[in-house]
């Protein structure tokens, strides 16, 4: 977890500044002791200030969002495509350098249609 500025695509997808700060949150989810996924989500800070200080590893970022901020997900845009596994990617994966996976760009937004993370 950390705070960065954000880059060009992910602004869009907020409809935010370039530049403005963002949370990127980035999870590797486990199933079984096995990694299942490799995820990172972007909030945006001017939107959901402090939101990095109330995360925590055990309790839902949607938990937060709703009780703290006041907002509820209630859809989803979601983009699948196939990529290779990079060297990155494999090493969080366990699997072989160019085996397909899934990348998922999912955009979930409130009940204004808003953008709430990415």
């Amino acid at each position: 977890m950390k705070v960065i500025p954000a880059p060009k695509d992910v602004a869009g997808h907020l409809l935010i500044d370039e530049g403005s700060p963002v949370l990127e949150l980035v999870r590797l989810m486990n199933v079984n002791d096995r990694p299942l996924f490799y995820g990172t989500a972007h909030y945006s800070l001017i939107r959901f200030p402090d939101l990095e200080k109330k995360i925590a590893r055990d309790e839902s970022t949607y938990k937060i969002l709703l009780e703290d901020y006041h907002t509820e997900i209630v859809s989803n845009d979601i983009i699948i495509d196939v990529i290779g596994a990079t060297k990155n990617y494999a090493e969080f994966l366990e699997c072989d350098i160019g085996a397909n996976l899934f990348r998922i760009l999912k955009i979930a937004f409130d009940a204004n249609d808003q953008p709430v993370h990415l």
